[in-house]
């Protein structure tokens, strides 16, 4: 049985993977197509073996559908790309709103979705909460912090909903004056990720629960947090409703806010209009510039906010391994003092030392390196050193 399996599988591999002269073009391939639909339709009887009317699983037609797999030519190690979806929401407790996210988590493969103005209060129920979750989902909520001049919350707001094939890690938030910011950790095909998602509501003196912010004060703010999110350990990515007309290069805003991201080596991917409205890229993606996650940017041109979703796919994959470091070292405590120097007395250098200075030094050099190799002999040690990834490098030089 094992040969017949090894036969077709041969037979099925040449014809497959041959490409034979070329026919007329009267000629329809009948035999090629009758062999491709052969391949991708046999049935699955056809890989187990028949004993007592009944179908039994075996070892052979085990070796023969693995042999199968490797025949189909489409079998990928990397599962695919990574997927975000950084969206303005207005509202994640509106049912209008939040079952958009089940649609876009289906059509877009979403893995994370980073939410700004989820617009969520102290009044919000958990029901609520979990109606706003699609499913295989897990939300992480932030919401605005409530002035002490103001009884609710009004607008503003961050979560995250990771999907459940996802490691979560970690998760925190912090409050500048200027901008919300939270951040999740997690390990994504054993890639370890932190998102940062910002969101900086529009200047406004109207707002009585909002005080006026100046943009050299958010500029001051970034560059705090920049500052810390360079020294991240491994891969990052920023995102978020930022508020600023990036669409617009002689926009003082937009100069000012480039420049320090080159200050820190970091890019901005999106180059499209995010506000539905005023057309204006208001929701940004950033990443440091010599990243190795190849983000791309797109959007879902249906939302039901007045923000586009938007799609960066990232390429994941699995961490170097960690570079094996030989080193040699001596267990100088476990020498024996009295033996080494019973032996130092009764060497050549003590009983019968050369009467050269030159030939003195190389008795010296031999007689105490080989006492040492055999009181305190090399030993190999083998240990590995992480590879180095984003953050800061401290050299000393002495």
């Amino acid at each position: 049985m094992l040969t017949y399996h090894l036969f077709i599988f041969i037979f099925l591999f040449i014809t497959v993977h041959h490409s034979p002269s070329p026919l007329p073009s009267s000629s329809p391939p009948l035999i090629s197509s009758f062999l491709i639909t052969f391949r991708h339709q046999i049935p699955v009887s056809f890989l187990l073996t028949r004993t007592s009317s009944k179908f039994v699983y075996s070892s052979k037609s085990n070796l023969f559908l693995v042999l199968l797999i490797l025949l189909s030519g489409d079998i990928e190690l990397n599962p695919g790309p990574f997927n975000i979806c950084s969206y303005n929401i207005r509202s994640l407790t509106n049912p209008l709103h939040y079952t958009s996210l089940a649609s876009l988590a289906i059509d877009y493969s979403i893995h994370l979705f980073c939410l700004t103005e989820t617009w969520i209060s102290p009044l919000t129920t958990n029901f609520e909460l979990k109606s706003s979750c699609p499913p295989n989902f897990s939300l992480y909520s932030f919401p605005r912090p409530a002035l002490s001049s103001c009884t609710s919350i009004v607008g503003g707001g961050t979560a995250f909903l990771l999907h459940d094939t996802c490691t979560y890690l970690s998760s925190s938030s912090h409050a500048y004056k200027s901008f919300e910011l939270s951040s999740i950790t997690f390990k994504s095909s054993s890639s370890k990720l932190t998102v940062y998602n910002i969101y900086r509501p529009p200047p406004s003196t109207t707002t009585k629960c909002r005080s006026y912010v100046p943009f050299s004060q958010f500029i001051s703010d970034l560059r705090d947090f920049l500052s810390s999110a360079s020294t991240t350990p491994h891969d990052f990515l920023i995102t978020g409703d930022f508020n600023i007309h990036l669409d617009c290069p002689g926009n003082s805003d937009s100069s000012q806010f480039l420049s320090l991201l080159s200050a820190f080596n970091l890019t901005q991917f999106v180059n499209f209009p995010t506000h539905i409205t005023s057309k204006h890229t208001l929701d940004l993606i950033i990443a440091p510039s010599d990243t190795k996650l190849n983000p791309s940017t797109s959007f879902s041109p249906t939302s039901a906010s007045d923000h586009f979703p938007i799609i960066t796919s990232l390429s994941l994959s699995k961490p170097p391994p960690p570079i094996l470091v030989t080193k040699f070292f001596r267990c100088l405590k476990s020498i024996n003092l009295m033996k080494f120097q019973i032996d130092i007395a009764s060497s050549k250098l003590i009983t019968n030392p050369p009467s050269s200075l030159s030939e003195l030094v190389t008795c010296y050099n031999s007689t105490l390196s080989s006492l040492l190799d055999k009181h305190a002999p090399l030993s190999l040690n083998l240990s590995h050193k992480s590879p180095i990834t984003h953050g800061l490098l401290l050299c000393c030089i002495h």
